[in-house]
């Protein structure tokens, strides 16, 4: 039982996205072919991938698939849930090749929306660690400068430069530490915590930019089912039943509108998940019976608008971040500078 956990586990560290994506992609085309489940995992996938994670892979779908396992209850264990989530909606509505695509469409937006805030932040980031180092480093040459000249008083620079030195050695762990477990938290928080203050926390950047995210990936869900003519109550009760707090709020909220009488499918979205202006557009389009095609196109809009405000944020903190390393590197020599001379005089 544990070897089995350390290998599914071994596996989903070698499955990386880039792989993640590729095997949809391969999937979906031989689906396009024609070729059934079986043919696909148990024929052609073992002599295209004999070595590596996806031969691994290949071989506990073909297992499950023989005991009668869905295909996406055979992904569980290595996708993400909210990708084999929309795979199971693709099985349910009749239309897997439909999921496994709005899967990888989602596989693929997730790359792209970290993508440019990590380009943004990966090079201030070793800058400023950089620099703080290079900061330390230059505070013990100090020391060792004040200890060979004692009796003489160093100039204001040094006494500042030492208790901000201090600071970075004494303090900036923890100030690190902290930010990865606020990360941590909001990562669970995010998705659960549905409270009276929530609408309050949305406003917040950070939370502004993370409903957005959400509200793209519940009208991405919401067409799936609306295509399939399945209606858009019962598509409320399963989204809500397999998805977290957050969504499952807005759902709820989704669903009261429908009980209220409420007939324009565009104005029962308005939960305050996506923007009134969005909203607007869903209703009129309702009224022209296009809201099927409009709402995966609603969905990109909002996917597309968050990208942006993410990487806007990302390259702001960037600058900040570069800002740091640079006043580091320059005080830290200014201040060897004056000691030296100071001291030395």
């Amino acid at each position: 039982m544990i070897q089995n956990k350390l290998q599914q586990l071994l596996i989903k560290l070698e499955f990386t996205s880039k792989k993640q994506i590729e095997y949809l992609e391969m999937t979906i085309e031989m689906l396009s072919y024609g070729m059934s489940l079986k043919q696909i995992f148990e024929e052609i996938m073992p002599s295209v991938f004999k070595k590596g994670v996806i031969a691994k892979l290949n071989k506990r779908i073909t297992l499950a698939l023989k005991e009668g396992a869905s295909i996406s209850h055979c992904f569980n264990t290595f996708f993400a849930r909210n990708i084999v989530y929309l795979i199971e909606i693709g099985e349910r509505a009749g239309q897997l090749t439909a999921g496994l695509e709005n899967a990888l469409s989602l596989l693929k937006r997730k790359k792209q929306s970290i993508a440019p805030a990590l380009s943004s932040l990966l090079y201030p980031t070793i800058v400023f660690l950089a620099s703080s180092v290079l900061f330390i480093y230059y505070k013990s040459i100090i020391d060792k400068l004040l200890s060979s000249f004692q009796g003489k008083t160093p100039p204001e620079t040094t006494l500042y430069f030492i208790k901000i030195a201090y600071f970075y050695l004494h303090y900036l762990p923890v100030v690190i530490l902290t930010l990865i477990l606020l990360m941590l938290f909001l990562r669970f928080f995010l998705p659960n915590y549905s409270g009276q203050i929530r609408s309050h926390l949305d406003k917040l950047p950070i939370f502004r930019v993370y409903s957005r995210f959400q509200g793209a990936y519940w009208l991405q869900n919401l067409s799936v089912f609306l295509s399939s003519g399945i209606m858009l109550s019962q598509a409320l009760d399963y989204i809500s039943a397999t998805n977290k707090g957050y969504i499952r709020y807005h759902c709820e909220v989704a669903k009261k509108n429908l009980s209220k009488g409420i007939t324009n499918f565009g104005s029962v979205l308005d939960t305050g998940l996506i923007l009134s202006y969005y909203v607007h557009i869903l209703s009129i389009s309702f009224e022209t019976n296009t809201l099927v095609t409009q709402l995966p196109k609603v969905g990109n809009n909002i996917f597309e608008h968050a990208i942006k405000k993410m990487a806007l944020y990302a390259k702001y903190c960037g600058y900040f971040l570069l800002t740091l390393g640079a006043f580091n590197i320059a005080f830290s020599m200014y201040a060897m500078y004056s000691t030296a001379t100071s001291l030395s005089s």
